[in-house]
């Protein structure tokens, strides 16, 4: 069975995005779904205290 061309670029297709609000986990949920593909083999935490500057000016 052939797919159709349309078809045939989807699935050439690898990229996707997470878009939400700060600390709504996207690095999370990014690390899990690298683990569950098998890109990464293991995940750490990130984690940072609330309202603490991401940098000094």
């Amino acid at each position: 069975m052939t797919l159709s061309p349309y078809l045939q670029e989807v699935a050439k297709r690898r990229t996707f995005a997470i878009i939400s609000h700060p600390d709504a986990g996207k690095t999370t949920i990014t690390e899990k779904v690298l683990l569950f593909g098998q890109a990464i083999q293991t995940a750490g935490t990130v984690k940072r205290p609330w309202l603490q500057p991401t940098c000094k000016i």
